[in-house]
């Protein structure tokens, strides 16, 4: 049977306090711990105690980074992404295990995410290198869309000629990773039946100034991503002019 490496990256938070760390101890895996925490949250003790790879970054070195990270430390067949808040329901692994044996020659395998507030989250659609959530994966039918990291299963033979782009800080590394996928003609398989609960920071509330912070980090991520696979620079502008807008009048 092939074997299944999952992957936290850890910001700001006690591995303790992370729901899909808890979750995959719970279900008796052992996650590699990347931390890019600016502080010390006693993160590598724990992970000690509990038998994990742990790897620090020292500081808040960006998800791209500490993606490349976690490749070098990489000695399974498939590697699992999950973010630190990412739900993980009882028999997820078992789940993605059958897609495996059953569709054993895709080199990406995407569950469908959900968050509370909103429904789906990913797949999403994606136009223009600019994506759109939809109610329904019948949507995505015939058209090109993109996934967030989190979740996501990937063989690990995917990464001997790919390193996620180090421009890129937060937003925008997995789009740009599943752009790469289509471009280089990789099987993308959609895990249907696979279903997990994101804590998604954009469903939440937040004061103005926060959402500000985050918006300057997402315009300049998102304008590299665009830039990069030459999209307009005016239509880049015009999406955040409308997103800049829209947390104004929030």
């Amino acid at each position: 049977m092939s074997k299944i490496q999952p992957v936290v990256v850890i910001y700001n938070t006690r591995c303790s306090d992370s729901e899909s760390v808890t979750a995959l101890l719970a279900q008796d895996r052992k996650p590699i711990v990347i931390d890019n925490s600016t502080e010390d949250y006693g993160n590598e003790a724990f992970c000690q105690e509990n038998g994990l790879p742990y790897h620090s970054m020292g500081y808040n070195a960006g998800l791209s980074k500490a993606y490349n990270a976690a490749l070098d430390l990489l000695e399974e067949d498939y590697v699992l992404w999950m973010d630190d808040d990412t739900e993980l329901p009882e028999g997820y692994f078992p789940q993605m295990e059958a897609y495996l044996n059953k569709y054993p020659d895709y080199d990406v395998y995407l569950p469908m995410v959900k968050t509370e507030a909103n429904g789906i989250l990913s797949p999403a659609l994606m136009t223009r290198y600019n994506t759109s959530r939809v109610a329904s994966l019948t949507e995505l039918k015939g058209h090109m869309f993109s996934a967030i990291n989190s979740g996501m299963l990937v063989r690990k033979t995917v990464y001997d000629h790919y390193r996620y782009d180090e421009n890129l800080f937060l937003d925008c590394i997995d789009h740009d990773f599943m752009v790469h996928c289509r471009k280089d003609g990789l099987k993308i398989r959609l895990m249907k039946r696979v279903v997990l609960t994101q804590n998604f920071s954009g469903d939440q509330k937040a004061d103005k100034k926060s959402l500000l912070n985050r918006y300057r980090i997402f315009s300049k991520d998102f304008r590299y991503f665009r830039k990069k696979n030459r999209c307009s620079g005016i239509s880049t502008s015009m999406i955040l002019m409308k997103r800049f807008l829209h947390i104004m009048i929030s």
